[in-house]
């Protein structure tokens, strides 16, 4: 016998470099996308020739490109592996296989459908194993590039800048209808004033501007749109504003109410027409409040119904939208005003209903008034926290009474005086010795128009038809039935639309046609206010008519505001691209270990040219003669070649197969051509004796 030949070098350097070439392509690509990471996303036009493409295209392409050279090299490391294997396979066991399932071992790593022979695969689960590893491979290529992708960030950190935001001009006359004069009211300008001044200016309710916005709040129930100076921005900011503070009415006034409500039902109306909500102040409002204002009589009360002049009349209620207002009584500030906070009260009775005359007059002692609510709401000087965000055009606004804060009940004004002929009072400079406008007034004055504004919504009353003489509603001025009340617990009674109906349309079988409204928030009446009031204030900051005169030395000062300026910037997931080339080079390393130790279990290593075949297959046995008609090898494989049988004994895998057992080497011969000597080895298989020519050069000798 011979000495075995050394392995060739060619098939392991192969899988080595193409291996380390891999690692090399994974560590360029994490390099290139680390580079990117954070930077901006720029969409700059690159031109190249004709081609025009932009640098996000440009790296993107070169992320790709870097996934597939890592890939090929994969590739190539588990090819080289696999042909070492194949060849192990098929000439270990010195015995013969069927062409046709050769043709599926050594196609497998191209032709995907060579998978679909099931039943061949059983015999060799290393080789499945190594193709199925083959066509995963692309998997990583797929995943790497999406580890660098753009989004869309806020820059960091954000800018900033000093501008005029939203606000209301409190300190102005912009919130008040225009102002009546006369009525021969007396006040003086100022504390040091000891003259008193006639014809001095009678408040007269708030501008339009303010009662559209508070009924448009009250009757969606949320803020309105503020329009921010610049799109993706936010600030804080704190202002002094009114607000209301809700609380039950005291058992002594609430027992004078429900007498004087029960009078007036019961000698106004002859107990025809019952009370189910009331909302007042202690300003009548009616045709002969003007002839209080010129008397300068006091008229305060809290109790909403009066006493007629006349028996059987019905009797009138305060329908005034803001009080008290006091038109005798001079305040610690020298101008006309009342020494009560304003307040609006609420009445919500679902229980009184109409009586027949004969015994109205016991009404009074038999009415149940159990679930009966009786509110005042008291207007306060609050400093509001504020804080606006704006993202892509949606509003997100908070705020609260500011922490460290207390808020204080504002009192009304009926009249005041801040005409002057001295021409400081033209520039609202900040020193008022010789100028009456103060911004104090001014203040109290708007917080009153916004108190008078929401008093117009709700002053009134409502009488539930299901409990009247006749089944007919009647409605007073009020609007409660238009607003964001009817959502709360206590009123949720005068949202059901069979309470509405006519007899006619009361009918059973309609009742699954009738809207059946339930209140849609937990909240009591008491905070819904509140919370109303305060989105009807916030609110007034959109309307361009009451922002303040910004050259006005008493103007809001700026406010620093947070750009979010978004930018697209690369964004790279170093983890995923670690994971997906981590696992991808772990099972190639377990393939090119494998394709080793085919290598040394054979005692040489294969490539995958076409030489190799043909000087394999040159001393292979066929079971079947080829015959001219397909010898040239051309598409499909003949029937009958597909079920020949190949083996491999000659070489390599004559040594294998003798170390197997599977053959036995009978003699030897050998004939020397030009330095080449071909040799002719006799082998005994374990049933058939065939015999295999074996070729060496020069002082190679054969392993046979």
């Amino acid at each position: 016998m011979h000495s075995r030949r050394s392995i060739d070098w060619h098939a392991p350097v192969l899988i080595v470099s193409s291996f380390l070439g891999a690692i090399g392509f994974a560590v360029a690509h994490h390099v290139f996308n680390q580079s990117l990471a954070g930077t901006p996303a720029l969409s700059d036009e690159i031109h190249f020739g004709q081609i025009t493409f932009t640098s996000q295209t440009q790296n993107m392409t070169i992320g790709v490109a870097l996934a597939f050279l890592f890939r090929a090299c994969l590739a190539v490391t588990v090819s080289a592996s696999y042909i070492q294997c194949f060849w192990r396979a098929v000439g270990k066991r010195g015995t013969e296989t069927r062409l046709s399932t050769l043709d599926r071992l050594h196609s497998v790593l191209e032709n995907v459908w060579s998978f679909l022979r099931v039943h061949i695969w059983w015999k060799y689960p290393l080789l499945l194993i190594l193709a199925v590893i083959s066509w995963c491979l692309p998997i990583a290529a797929i995943i790497s590039p999406a580890t660098l992708t753009v989004v869309n960030v806020p820059i960091s950190p954000p800018p900033t800048s000093l501008v005029y935001v939203p606000s209301v001009d409190f300190k102005s006359l912009k919130l008040l209808a225009a102002p009546q004069t006369g009525y021969g009211l007396k006040i003086r300008r100022d504390q040091h004033d000891t003259a008193w001044t006639q014809n001095a200016s009678v408040y007269n309710g708030p501008s339009y501007v303010v009662e559209r916005i508070a009924n448009s709040v009250a009757a969606q129930g949320k803020l309105l749109p503020i329009h921010p100076p610049s799109l993706n921005v936010s600030w804080t900011s704190s202002f002094r504003a009114p607000s209301i503070k809700c609380a039950d009415v005291n058992s002594t006034l609430r027992a004078q109410m429900l007498d004087n409500i029960l009078q007036a039902f019961r000698d106004g109306t002859g107990c025809a027409g019952p009370y189910s909500f009331l909302s007042w102040t202690a300003t009548p409002g009616f045709d002969s409040a003007m002839s209080v204002m010129v008397d300068q009589a006091p008229s305060n009360t809290a109790l909403p119904f009066h006493k007629p002049s006349s028996a059987g009349n019905r009797w009138p209620m305060n329908v005034g939208t803001v009080g008290p207002l006091d038109f005798s009584a001079v305040g610690p500030e020298d101008y006309v005003n009342a020494t009560q906070a304003a307040t609006i009260y609420f009445a919500v009775i679902p229980n009184l209903a109409y009586d027949t005359p004969a015994s109205c007059s016991a009404r009074l002692n038999r009415t149940d008034w159990s679930n009966s609510t009786f509110v005042q709401c008291e207007l306060q000087n609050t400093t509001y926290a504020t804080n606006f965000t704006y993202v892509n055009g949606e509003q997100q606004i908070s705020f609260s009474p500011q922490a460290g804060t207390t808020s204080t009940p504002v009192t009304t004004l009926s009249a005041f005086d801040y005409l002057d002929t001295n021409t400081s009072c033209a520039t609202m400079n900040a020193r008022f010795e010789k100028c009456v406008v103060d911004p104090t007034l001014l203040e109290k004055l708007s917080f009153q128009a916004v108190m008078d504004a929401f008093g117009k919504i709700f002053v009134g009353y409502v009488v539930d038809p299901m409990k009247t003489r006749y089944g007919q509603g009647a409605f007073e001025r009020t609007s409660v039935m238009q607003s964001v009340l009817l959502d709360t617990p206590e009123l949720a009674f005068l949202t059901q639309n069979a309470r509405w109906a006519s007899s006619g349309s009361d009918n059973p079988q309609l009742s699954t046609m009738h809207d059946s409204i339930q209140p849609r928030a937990n909240l009591s009446l008491k905070v819904t206010l509140e919370k109303l009031f305060e989105n009807i204030t916030i609110s007034l900051l959109s309307s361009p008519n009451l922002q303040p005169n910004t050259s006005s030395l008493i103007a809001p000062a700026k406010v620093n505001i947070t750009q979010n300026i978004y930018r697209n910037q690369y964004d790279y997931s170093a983890s995923n691209l670690w994971l997906t080339y981590g696992i991808a080079l772990g099972i190639t390393m377990l393939v090119a270990v494998a394709g080793f130790i085919a290598m040394m279990t054979n005692g040489a290593a294969f490539s995958n040219d076409f030489s190799t075949i043909l000087r394999a297959s040159r001393t292979a046995k066929l079971s079947e003669e080829v015959r001219i008609g397909d010898a040239d090898g051309k598409d499909p494989l003949p029937e009958y070649l597909s079920k020949a049988t190949v083996g491999f004994v000659s070489g390599t895998f004559a040594l294998q197969a003798s170390k197997h057992g599977a053959v036995e080497i009978v003699s030897y011969s050998a004939t020397h051509y030009d330095g080449v000597s071909v040799g002719r080895a006799e082998l005994k298989p374990k049933k058939t004796t065939f015999l295999a020519r074996i070729r060496k050069t020069g002082s190679d000798e054969s392993n046979v």
